[in-house]
Parts: structure tokens; sequence; C-alpha cells
């Protein structure tokens, strides 16, 4: 009986816990590897900086990285 009550509410709290917290750590980890992936552009050449940091805007705005080459 105790495992029928249980099932629910391990479901409930993957829905609302769980799941949003992994994709809020997956997009600050996003966010974070575009930030690194720019300061490593912009130290590599300097005339890249402003590709670069639009890059960054770019992933804060999608949540993926996307960096120019």
């Amino acid at each position: 009986m105790a495992e029928r009550q249980a099932a629910p509410t391990d479901r409930e709290l993957d829905t609302k816990v769980r799941k949003p917290a992994d994709a809020a750590r997956y997009q600050a980890e996003q966010e974070a590897e575009a930030r690194r992936i720019a300061q490593v552009k912009e130290a590599e050449d300097p005339a890249r900086a402003t590709a670069a940091t639009a890059a960054t805007a770019a992933t804060a705005a999608n949540g993926r990285i996307e960096v120019a080459d």
C-alpha cells in the first residue's frame, strides 16, 4: 500500500523539482562554457573579442553555445 502512494509522490517530485533543477543546472553549465570559450577567444585574438562577447550573449539568450570562428 505504501508503495502505491509513494509512486505518484516520486513522479510529482520528478516533475516539479528534479527536472527543473536539472534544466537550470544544464543551462548554467552551458553559459559558463560559453563564457570560458569567449575568454579563450579573446585571449587568442583581441580583434575577435567582440564576436566572442556576442556569442556569449547569444548563449545566454538561447541556452546553447554559439561561438563564431
